[in-house]
């Protein structure tokens, strides 16, 4: 059973790993022979569509530049959509050959295909490094097995169906939620800013000129950036800021930027303080008014009303605090430049101003509760 259900990990991880590789190396290989290339090797698009592949895997890599090291750890979040799309297709192909009968079963299919995908990254990692461009192993192994386990144990455990009854789950499943709504108004905020900066936009996409098929690696280069962008709005709105740059930081009150990449999609960027927008953070105190009062709704009249309120709203604390702080994490980092060491949104502070600003909206609630009728 074990031998046989190592066997369908690694083919499934293998199909994973292909699933995402080979239409990567067939873009690479139609860009490369459209360009043409006097010096170039066969080999080259090959191993561009590898480096496509652990970078949408979120596998930092680090170049020597006249001696000096500089990492490319900005990795765009809207990948890891396809990489979840593959891995669940994995686990869920495995599940259906395996059919696991108890959790033990099913945790040895997501260990067993964990440790296969990122082996199969590790090796990948290791083999098409050079001098200039180096993948570290370790970081390979590390990310794509964590990675891959979270993606497998979502797609086995918290299935649509999935009952939520206890406290801490209502509290994680209102913190995801409200989450998810403040970041889509951010969102919403920075099509509004592209739209209202189009002419910037223009101008930038025009000084570039990337040809055709440069054009569409381009544009698609910026729209799995948007999550990136977006989440850095997302911090502008509650008043943490963000960052473009070493000593630059972009904050309703603070507009100290020294460089920008040359991309239209940073048209969006605030060309200066902007006070109002602190108003903002009026959206994070009513989300956190909106999730205890929902929370209290459900609890009235238990006989664990106090414990099962204080569980649901210490749980929403904490997931919304890690939720931000997990993306914030893999959202941010360096762009190969040691003036553009550090971009994106302030891993610590966006979680805790954040997680400050619900605080207030749930205090607010329990004040109301107190308040006599």
């Amino acid at each position: 059973m074990v031998r046989n259900a190592l066997r369908v990990c690694i083919q499934q991880s293998v199909r994973s790993a292909a699933l995402l590789l080979l239409p990567l190396a067939f873009a690479s290989l139609v860009i490369w022979a459209t360009a043409g290339s006097g010096t170039g090797k066969t080999s080259d698009p090959l191993r561009a569509a590898v480096w496509l592949w652990l970078a949408a895997n979120h596998i930092p890599f680090h170049g020597d530049n006249a001696g000096v090291t500089t990492w490319l750890s900005f990795l765009p979040l809207g990948s890891l959509i396809f990489i979840y799309a593959v891995i669940r297709s994995g686990y869920l192909r495995a599940a259906q050959q395996l059919q696991p009968q108890s959790a033990r079963e099913t945790n040895r299919i997501l260990l067993f295909l964990a440790l296969s995908y990122s082996v199969i990254s590790t090796i990948l990692a290791v083999t098409m490094s050079e001098p200039a461009i180096t993948f570290p192993w370790y970081l390979a192994l590390l990310i794509s097995f964590l990675q891959t386990f979270v993606i497998a144990y979502l797609a086995s455990e918290l299935r649509p169906n999935h009952p939520h009854t206890q406290p801490w789950q209502i509290g994680v499943k209102l913190a995801t939620t409200s989450f998810v709504i403040l970041w889509g108004v951010a969102s919403l905020i920075t099509a509004l800013s592209l739209a209202f900066h189009f002419s910037d936009v223009k101008d930038l996409t025009t000084v570039i000129q990337p040809g055709i098929f440069g054009g569409v690696t381009f544009l698609a280069i910026q729209i799995l950036y948007l999550p990136n962008v977006t989440l850095a709005a997302f911090s502008y709105l509650v008043g943490a800021g963000f960052h473009l740059g070493n000593g630059s930081w972009i904050h309703p009150l603070v507009h100290r930027l020294a460089e920008i990449p040359a991309l239209p999609i940073l048209g969006a960027l605030p060309t200066q303080k902007n006070y109002f927008a602190l108003l903002a953070i009026v959206l994070p105190v009513g989300a956190g008014f909106w999730i205890s009062q929902r929370i209290r709704q459900l609890f009235a009249g238990s006989p664990i009303e106090k414990l099962a309120i204080k569980q649901s709203l210490t749980s929403t604390l904490i997931a919304s605090g890690t939720l931000a702080l997990v993306l914030s994490f893999l959202g941010s980092g360096s762009l190969m430049n040691r003036s553009l060491s550090y971009v994106g949104p302030s891993w610590w502070l966006f979680p805790i101003a954040l997680t400050a600003e619900l605080g207030v909206g749930v205090a607010l609630s329990t004040v109301k509760s107190r308040r006599p009728v």
